[in-house]
C-alpha cells in the first residue's frame, strides 16, 4: 500500500468535492482557476480538465451554480455556492476539523505506549 495514499478512491472524491465546494463558496471561480488552486495541495493535484466533472456533478446537486462573464475579450464561465453548497461546505469542514481533532487526540495515545 501507498504510503501516501491511505484514504480510499470514494473518500478522496468526497474530499475533491468538498474542497471544490469550499473553494467557490469563499469566491466564484473558472475551471482553470479551481485546478491551480487544488494543485498548491499534493493531495488535491488534479489532472487539466479533471475538475469538470466535479462541478458537474456539484451543479447537479445544486450545490454550485455557473454564469458566464467576459474577461479581456474572452467569456469565462465562473462557479459559485448556491446557499446549500455554502451551508453544506461549511458543515462539512466542521466535521472534517471534529474528525482530524479526534485522530489527533488519539494519536497521542497511540505514542505514548
Amino acid at each position: 500500500m501507498d504510503n501516501h495514499h491511505f484514504l480510499n478512491q470514494q473518500i478522496l472524491k468526497g474530499m475533491f468535492d468538498l474542497a471544490v465546494l469550499t473553494l467557490v463558496d469563499n469566491k466564484p471561480m473558472y475551471g482553470y482557476e479551481l485546478t491551480n488552486e487544488l494543485r498548491r495541495s499534493e493531495i488535491f493535484s488534479i489532472a487539466d480538465g479533471s475538475i469538470y466533472p466535479i462541478l458537474k456533478r456539484l451543479t447537479t446537486k445544486k450545490w454550485v451554480y455557473s454564469y458566464q462573464e467576459s474577461y479581456d475579450g474572452r467569456i469565462r464561465k465562473y462557479y459559485a455556492a448556491t446557499p446549500l453548497g455554502s451551508e453544506i461546505s461549511k458543515n462539512g469542514v466542521q466535521e472534517l476539523e471534529d474528525i482530524f481533532s479526534f485522530f489527533k487526540s488519539i494519536r497521542g495515545d497511540v505514542h505514548e505506549r
